[in-house]
């Protein structure tokens, strides 16, 4: 999460996030929530996006290599208030907005097995995961 935003800021376009991760699983999920937090606590989603790992690769990932993601979050528009802040939630499953990965590599709506994954996410020189956010100046 930012600290305290020190003025208005507008967030209006598409938002992207580049993850760097790596997962035991053959096939697992990613997923991104854009969340602006009010002074009082109070969270509220703006956009969100997932990425399957095994999706769009010609073979599965490697156990706990780590691999560049990007989720798109979609499109969106706010004005985020002065005091407000913005927060990046990064999970493995966002059910039941999308259905649960088995992280076993089967196909989600068969697979009866389920296993457990322990995720990693990089943030380094090497691995720079980043959110994209267009700001519109004001």
């Amino acid at each position: 999460a930012t600290d305290p935003l020190v003025e208005d800021t507008e967030i209006t376009g598409p938002v992207t996030f580049e993850l760097w991760a790596s997962s035991p699983a053959p096939s697992t999920d990613f997923t991104a929530k854009l969340i602006e937090v009010f002074p009082d606590g109070r969270a509220v989603p703006l956009c969100q996006g997932v990425v399957r790992t095994s999706v769009g690769v010609a073979q599965a990932p490697l156990p706990g290599a780590a691999y560049r993601y990007e989720i798109d979050l979609g499109v969106t528009s706010v004005l985020v208030k002065a005091g407000h802040r913005v927060r990046l939630d990064v999970s493995s499953s966002e059910y039941p907005t999308y259905e649960p990965n088995p992280n076993t590599g089967g196909r989600i709506t068969t697979d009866a097995e389920t296993v457990p994954a322990t995720q990693h996410v990089f943030h380094d020189v090497l691995h720079p995961s980043r959110l994209i956010l267009p700001l519109i100046p004001r």
